[in-house]
């Protein structure tokens, strides 16, 4: 054994035994300090570096959404207006159109009292129907939307329901009005006013989708 080690083999001993080593023993190696674990933490909020291109490009679609936003709400607010007075027309039109049918198939005389306005109301309503149809369907939209069942969903049904509905009535009305004094016109007038009321049925279901 090298006589070095003599001194730090008496110190350990007197360790065990319970006993104060001298001050002049050798101590014993201190154990090395642990590292450091390297750090994991990154930022997510840092955005990659954009070209000036790519700013330019970025900037102009931020403009082009926000400017098809103002256009869409302008476009679907008019469109709900109109939408009010169609079914305040189709209701107008359902009312007077019915005095017509009492008025020329229901003992009324056939004065033709109701005739000229039940026209008028026909032709009103189904520019309002169409225009508000229109501004509906034209109405740009910024964001990519996915199919899903929503109010606005439930509103593009029965309205489409109310657009076969108004095209229906449209061809009967033309049909039955070339048809007059046939046996058949009757038929026809009641499949008539019963798509009517089908029609102006959906049409409210559709403004009331809205609401819930």
């Amino acid at each position: 054994m090298p006589l070095g080690s003599i001194p730090f083999v008496l110190a350990m001993a007197a360790l065990a035994a319970g006993e104060t080593p001298p001050a002049d023993a050798p101590q014993a190696p201190a154990a090395p300090a642990a590292q450091a674990a390297p750090s994991l933490d990154f930022d997510l909020d840092v955005a990659p570096a954009q070209s000036p291109e790519e700013a330019k490009a970025a900037a102009r679609r931020a403009e082009q959404v926000e400017r098809e936003v103002a256009a869409r709400r302008f476009m679907l607010e008019l469109h709900q207006k109109i939408g009010l007075g169609m079914l305040a027309g189709m209701a107008a039109t359902a009312v007077v159109g019915n005095f017509n049918l009492v008025d020329r198939y229901g003992g009324g005389g056939d004065t033709g009292r109701f005739k000229l306005a039940h026209r008028g109301l026909v032709i009103g309503t189904s520019a309002l129907f169409a225009t508000g149809g229109l501004l509906g369907l034209l109405a740009p939209v910024p964001f990519e939307k996915k199919p899903q069942l929503d109010s606005a969903t439930i509103h593009k049904t029965l309205m489409l329901t109310a657009t076969a509905g108004m095209v229906t009535q449209i061809i009967l009305g033309i049909i039955t009005a070339n048809l007059d004094g046939s046996l058949v016109q009757v038929d026809l007038v009641t499949a008539h006013q019963v798509v009517g009321y089908v029609t102006l049925g959906a049409s409210l279901a559709g403004a009331a989708s809205f609401l819930f």
